[in-house]
């Protein structure tokens, strides 16, 4: 129930092109998410060109391994998007932040890993209120120490979450594709643990080292690194 759409969409892409119609619909996946990536790590001044670069590179380098034709593929766009629109609002307060919802809609119908989308608006709630504590103590973190405009971003990073899980409800089986990502998570981690460990896409990298290239793993702990400095 929680991938119907993406089957739809792969269904219509090979029915419409066969196999040349599921390789242009990956690149139309793929492309979009690391240009997201690249036009975010510019920066608000749209001058850090080179880190930009640097961080796109590593991502893809990263991911490749994943840019199969599955349904967990347009996660990677769906995350893209959601952090590209909210670094937007941060930077400059964007109307099109609204567009996150709409993520959200798409997401809980193509695949289970949409509380991401969740833990992203959540995250943005949780610096929202920081910065607006920190600014009533005339402290600048990320922002400036007006704290009435802090107040009122944290009203609308509030108002942005409770959207996302409304977002969560929209499909045929609202409390099914809700839930149904914790339900696993608790069946496979407390009931069925030896289940995870043959999963290959929830095995940690780290943990499992044979599976993975050695250059991949060089590139995802730099990209760690560079995510930290950032």
């Amino acid at each position: 129930k929680e991938k119907w759409a993406f089957q739809l969409v792969v269904v219509g892409a090979y029915r419409a092109l066969g196999w040349l119609g599921l390789v242009l619909l990956r690149i139309a996946i793929v492309v979009p998410a690391f240009l997201l990536v690249f036009l975010m790590g510019r920066g608000p001044d749209r001058s850090g060109w080179t880190w930009a670069g640097l961080v796109g590179l590593l991502a893809l380098v990263t991911a490749h391994e994943r840019f199969c034709v599955r349904p967990e593929l347009p996660s990677l766009l769906y995350a893209a998007a959601d952090v590209y629109l909210l670094t937007r609002d941060r930077w400059a307060r964007d109307r099109w932040v609204w567009a996150v919802a709409g993520v959200q809609v798409l997401w809980v119908n193509m695949h289970s890993s949409h509380p991401i989308g969740l833990g992203l608006a959540g995250f943005a709630l949780a610096g929202a209120l920081v910065r607006w504590g920190l600014a009533r103590r005339g402290i600048a973190w990320g922002g400036g120490t007006d704290a009435a405009a802090e107040r009122a971003y944290l009203v609308r990073a509030a108002k942005l979450l409770g959207a996302v899980v409304l977002a969560c409800l929209v499909s045929p089986a609202p409390l099914h594709n809700a839930s149904y990502p914790f339900v696993l998570a608790l069946h496979l981690y407390h009931k069925a643990p030896w289940f995870s460990e043959a999963i290959y896409e929830i095995l940690p990298p780290f943990h499992a080292p044979e599976l993975f290239p050695t250059w991949a793993l060089a590139a995802y702990r730099l990209l760690l690194v560079v995510s930290c400095l950032s």
